[in-house]
């Protein structure tokens, strides 16, 4: 069908005017479909420039009125938020020397955005990376590993999930995802943590170590479901998502069973409590844990004990050793379907690991290989059923991760579920999870030789018993108390808070009074002595 000039003329502006077809679309529609229905009209209301003038300057009345609607509404929001920002230092008397400065360079986020250039946008990523590299560069605190993965952001273009049990295959036709590149670091981790080869390992890579730790508390509540009770045993030096996996899973403390069966307390305890007691060092003690132990086995209560290498707080090593020990005084326990044996390494599992083997080699003597061997927690300890393992600061991601390894498949739930949206098994609490996460990790490990991991591992060691004896010195120098606490084979060092502007400065962990630096293979000898210079500096101020 043709039609005449004028409603080309008409197509011709409806189409190049974005304005108009945002704010008067449905105007439009009306007058353009109401006039197709008439067939002779068209020709004529076409031909008649008086009412096409008419009905454009009718439009450009709405097209204007729009526009100055939306100038007054950027007018607005630029208002709002300047409002927004002096109420939020309102909120708070003293500025938050944490947030980013760089994002008060542009408006605030709001529903209605006004648009922004894409000069100003690449101005301020590059003045935010530069406030990022700032930061990053006097980084002391936290077990975070710095590593550079911006050759990986190729991938980021691709959406990967890798859902579902990590192991199953053929079960859909999604082949966007990385579960070969995961099963491979779960069999790394495996072999690092010594797996005998006759069982059937399992794992997955979740998105950290909360996660972990809930999964695999929940395999031991599964494990044990045919008990009425099962008691959780740990110290206050336990990760505190053992406490939420214990309180969302339903689960008890020993100390919680024992009260409710009117148990006597063990010799030496005036009441049950609720964890075991820790030596100086955070250890737990194995003689408080027989003394709970015993009137468990009595009534035959399956236990599920949680072990931890290395702490955030205080870097403590559990003798897991001593744990089992504790457990086979006791001819119920010796029955490895009474109990679960789960070790939290958190972050300095793979660290202990590699300090163990560089111990076993020549040109290492120097190495305290009586402490690293009663800190052993591995799979060739039978007893130990899983162990989880933070991906995000010993072994460098950019996003939180973790590895939950279970020794033998035959220890997890048969009656998994059949997850009709993946279309495979699902043994796991959050079905969804990161497929960059196991390629950035692969790829990081293919480049390192173990040579390469034992020399960073005795690395960080050096450099935190330096860190400590400069303390200590600083201490025995100015005649003051620092308060410097630090295992023997921990990369943390507590002390004595310092003023703010250091803490800060090296982004520190404060407990209390208590201040922590963590000495990663990243951290150098450089960025150490200034801090010491920082702090000598300030102390000498004080005195």
């Amino acid at each position: 069908m043709v039609f005449g000039k004028s409603y080309q003329v008409v197509l011709r502006r409806i189409q190049t005017s974005r304005k108009l077809k945002q704010f008067s679309n449905k105007l439009v529609q009306v007058r353009i479909f109401s006039t197709l229905s008439n067939q002779d009209n068209i020709q004529k209301n076409l031909n008649q420039d008086n009412n096409e003038s008419l009905i454009f300057s009718s439009q450009d009345h709405i097209y204007n009125q729009n526009t100055s609607q939306i100038k007054e509404e950027v007018k607005k929001n630029q208002e709002r938020d300047k409002v927004a920002k002096q109420l939020d230092v309102h909120k708070n008397s003293q500025p938050d020397r944490q947030s980013l400065r760089t994002i008060d360079t542009l408006p605030r986020l709001q529903l209605n955005n006004q648009r922004i250039s894409k000069v100003q946008f690449e101005q301020f990523h590059e003045s935010l990376q530069q406030e990022l590299d700032a930061v990053k560069e006097n980084q002391l605190s936290f077990p975070i590993r710095q590593h550079d993965f911006q050759n990986m952001g190729v991938y980021l273009k691709y959406y990967f999930n890798n859902y579902g049990d990590s192991f199953q295959v053929n079960t859909d036709y999604n082949a966007l995802r990385t579960r070969q590149f995961e099963n491979q670091v779960i069999r790394y981790f495996g072999e690092l943590y010594n797996v005998p080869q006759e069982c059937d390992l399992w794992g997955y890579m979740p998105s950290g170590q909360t996660e972990s730790n809930f999964q695999a508390v929940y395999f031991a509540r599964e494990y044990f479901r045919n008990h009425k009770n099962v008691a959780v045993i740990y110290t206050d030096k336990t990760d505190e998502s053992i406490n939420e996996a214990i309180y969302y899973l339903k689960l008890n403390t020993f100390g919680h069973v024992a009260r409710s069966l009117n148990l006597e307390p063990p010799a030496g305890m005036k009441e049950w409590n609720d964890k075991v007691p820790h030596n100086s060092a955070g250890q737990m003690e194995t003689e408080s844990l027989k003394a709970i132990l015993k009137p468990l086995a009595e009534q035959k209560i399956p236990v599920l004990i949680i072990a931890n290498v290395g702490t955030t707080s205080c870097c403590s090593y559990d003798s897991t050793t001593a744990i089992i020990n504790a457990l086979k005084t006791y001819e119920f326990y010796n029955d490895p379907k009474n109990h679960w044996v789960h070790v939290d390494d958190a972050w300095c599992g793979p660290y202990l690991r590699f300090l163990e083997i560089a111990s076993t080699t020549s040109g290492y003597n120097f190495l305290p290989i009586k402490t690293i061997n009663e800190a052993k927690f591995d799979f060739s300890l039978k007893e130990v059923k899983s162990i989880t393992t933070c991906i995000h600061k010993w072994i460098p991601c950019p996003f939180p991760s973790s590895v939950l390894i279970i020794k033998d498949k035959q220890l997890m739930p048969k009656d998994h579920l059949q997850n009709t949206y993946i279309r495979g098994q699902d043994n796991l609490l959050y079905t969804s999870r990161s497929g960059h996460i196991p390629l950035l990790t692969w790829d990081y490990l293919m480049k390192k030789t173990l040579n390469d991991h034992i020399d960073d591992a005795v690395s960080a060691y050096n450099m935190a018993n330096y860190v400590y004896q400069e303390l200590i010195e600083l201490q025995n120098e100015l005649n003051i108390d620092l308060k410097v606490q630090k295992t023997q084979v921990g990369l943390n060092i507590g002390f004595k808070k310092p003023s703010d502007d250091i803490c800060y400065k090296y982004g520190l962990m404060v407990m209390g009074d208590e201040a922590h630096i963590f000495i990663m293979p990243d951290k150098t000898k450089q960025l150490c002595d200034m801090f010491l210079d920082d702090l000598r500096n300030e102390m000498r101020l004080r005195k």
